[in-house]
């Protein structure tokens, strides 16, 4: 009975020994585990760093080509009412040009006449 006893006792503690043995082998995957999570996770917020410097380089560029359509579209209009000036001006001019042609061509009448 005490032999039994004795190697019940010895199988107990050899359990017990390879259960502290799987023990530190979980920890240690865990740990190792845990340092590729890190990792990986110090990686992305790498990348998401990068991305926000990249995010604000492209909304500078649109807040720059935003204003240079606001100063085309300035200049267009400022174009655009100097062309109508410009056609009002020509109109003018035509009118007049046809009005001396008139006047010359009285004249030359009176002359000839």
């Amino acid at each position: 009975a005490e032999a039994q006893l004795r190697k019940r006792a010895e199988d107990a503690e050899k359990k017990e020994g390879d259960l502290k043995d799987k023990v530190k082998q979980i920890v240690e995957a865990a740990k190792l585990r845990e340092q590729e999570v890190r990792g990986k996770m110090a990686d992305v917020q790498a990348q998401n760093a990068e991305l926000q410097a990249q995010n604000a380089e492209l909304l500078s560029q649109q807040a720059d080509l935003e204003a240079q359509a606001s100063a085309t579209n300035s200049r267009s209009t400022e174009l655009e009412d100097a062309n109508g000036e410009l056609s009002a001006q020509l109109a003018n001019l035509q009118a007049q040009t046809s009005s001396l042609h008139a006047t010359n061509t009285e004249l030359q009448a009176k002359l000839d006449g």
